[in-house]
């Protein structure tokens, strides 16, 4: 069933390479953005399209949007073939993207097969390819579905392993649900695993030492590894793992040991053209490990640091797996963080505002021909704690918080939604304590909210 938003069912110019993405979420909109952009043709499934008539129809004739379950194998392939798709552009998560790698098994797209997605996305067959290969990993322990509903008989079990801190997540999932840091046997008997990730089991690893990254890259046609953005990582308060900031600044011993092992895991599962994401941690020792990993691209707020660092990574998808071009990353971070808004569990914020975003007034930055993003006055309305100087290094922010709810820590990656702000400065501390003022400035409005409904009731 074709969408009914569409004009068009069929692409206008049919000299242009056409593309498939599996899914048509309204987050996915930067991406298309800037894949449309690039001079393809670009075909869209998914079950329930969500991207905004807006949108399809500014696009009309070079993009086109189908109500299709592209699990259902056998009509995707008859759409693929009528539709003379060439490429597949590796945006997916979830179930999309082991369809991804049935399609390239099945039509001979230059794009990676279903073992190796299978391998790589699956937790525990990671786990297992990484001993197989003889390749550096930590200690793990596989808790199957039995074990996560009575996880009570396997404590002494997991304390004689693996000791305090140590970290349960489950097989499947993303975005950090139901992962948590244990910190003692209160924590292990607090724990309990989302029951819809039950019947994959659970991960018990060792709590690692070192600093966390993700680290977002393009794997060549001979496995080379080329970083688009490197981060650092802040994580809100144990139990939860979920990142509250991200840091872009020159690492380049981390970067040069990150680029080392994902290039020796791609020749050894054979990865080759395709996106890399990856969460690692490198130790004080130079020693490196993956804890997730998966050959797609990542979230808009990676997507928006590599924009910012001058790295496009759909200008790289049509130069090096449509064009056949080599292609360099730039490789000269310019500090900025992204700061998301986690706070206490203990002492949460009720929003008194209104939702407020900026400020750019488009899901992308401006940005010249060169992938640089372009200086921005940004606007007064929701930045009225930063002078008029200071807002000239606000990059991007989005505050959808509503008005009297009230927000603790972030828990899992559902909660990134609430919003963001994304600085720049000389140093990463000046961009850092501007990030921090902002969710300070919440705080505050927050505390003197309350304090005023005190005052009213006494």
């Amino acid at each position: 069933m074709f969408s009914a938003c569409n004009l068009s069912y069929y692409f206008y110019d049919l000299s242009k390479p056409n593309v498939l993405v599996l899914g048509a979420s309204f987050e996915f909109e930067p991406f298309l953005e800037l894949l449309l952009k690039e001079q393809v043709n670009v075909l869209c499934m998914d079950r329930s399209p969500a991207l905004s008539a807006e949108f399809i129809n500014r696009w009309d004739g070079q993009l086109v949007c189908l109500a299709q379950d592209f699990s259902d194998l056998q009509k995707t392939f008859d759409i693929v073939r009528d539709y003379a798709i060439s490429h597949i552009a590796a945006l997916p998560v979830g179930r999309a993207l082991i369809i991804m790698g049935k399609l390239s098994d099945q039509l001979g797209f230059n794009s990676p097969s279903f073992e190796i997605i299978d391998t790589m996305t699956d937790k525990k067959a990671f786990h297992h390819f990484l001993s197989e290969q003889g390749l550096e990993d930590y200690q793990w322990s596989f808790l199957d579905s039995k074990a996560c509903r009575e996880l009570r008989a396997h404590f002494d079990d997991l304390e004689q392993k693996f000791g305090y801190p140590f970290i349960i997540k489950p097989v499947e999932g993303s975005g950090s649900m139901g992962a948590a840091l244990i910190s003692d046997r209160s924590d292990l008997e607090e724990y309990r695993l989302p029951e819809r990730f039950i019947s994959g089991g659970a991960l018990a690893e060792t709590a690692l030492e070192g600093e966390e990254f993700c680290c977002a890259g393009f794997i060549d046609g001979e496995s080379h590894f080329h970083i688009m953005t490197l981060l650092g990582k802040e994580v809100s308060k144990p139990p939860y793992r979920q990142e509250s900031a991200y840091f872009s600044v020159p690492r380049e011993r981390e970067a040069a040991i990150i680029t080392q092992y994902a290039e020796l895991i791609a020749c050894r599962i054979g990865l080759r053209s395709s996106f890399l994401t990856v969460d690692a941690y490198v130790t004080p020792d130079d020693r490196c490990f993956f804890i997730d990993i998966a050959p797609r691209l990542t979230g808009n707020n990676v997507l928006l640091a590599a924009l910012y660092n001058g790295n496009n990574p759909l200008h790289i998808f049509r130069k090096v797996m449509i064009d056949g071009q080599n292609f360099c990353c730039r490789s000269n971070p310019q500090p900025a963080v992204i700061r998301f808004f986690d706070f206490e569990d203990s002492h949460p914020v009720v929003f008194s505002g209104s939702p407020v975003n900026g400020s750019w007034g488009s899901p992308l930055p401006a940005m010249d021909e060169s992938f640089n993003v372009l200086t921005i006055e940004a606007p007064e309305k929701g930045l009225e704690m930063f002078t008029p100087e200071e807002r000239k290094h606000i990059i991007a922010f989005e505050n959808n918080l509503e008005a009297g709810k009230s927000y603790g820590a972030l828990h899992n990656g559902g909660d990134l939604a609430r919003g963001y702000i994304m600085a720049w400065g000389a140093t990463l501390e000046q961009a850092d304590a501007l990030t921090r003022r902002y969710i300070e400035a919440i705080r505050k409005s927050s505390r003197d909210q309350s304090q005023h409904q005190s005052v009213m009731a006494g």
